[in-house]
């Protein structure tokens, strides 16, 4: 009899050796399925669009750059016209 109790006690710890075993695998397992979901829903995501974000804000910068630099050049193009004129003749409006 006490043999049978000895070798039902030392299955029943084998047992629960084993199965911390496969519940530490499984949880290794859980935790990198998690980790990997986490990774494509939210940190790539995240990446796309930031990156996203910074090519359309330097596009706008540079658009709005080309803007200021035509501008400059017909205000340029503007006062150089004016001051081409001999003397000191000042334009006015006829009032009628």
């Amino acid at each position: 009899m006490n043999i049978v109790l000895l070798v039902f006690n030392n299955f029943s710890v084998l047992n629960s050796t084993n199965f911390a075993i496969a519940m530490g695998k499984f949880l290794e397992i859980l935790l990198l399925i998690l980790l990997v979901r986490f990774i494509i829903r939210f940190v790539i995501p995240m990446f796309q669009l930031t990156s996203r974000a910074t090519s359309k804000m330097k596009e706008m910068q540079e658009q709005m750059k080309e803007m200021q630099e035509e501008q400059n050049q017909k205000h340029q193009q503007q006062t150089s016209k004016s001051k081409t004129k001999d003397g000191d003749y000042i334009e006015y409006e006829e009032v009628r």
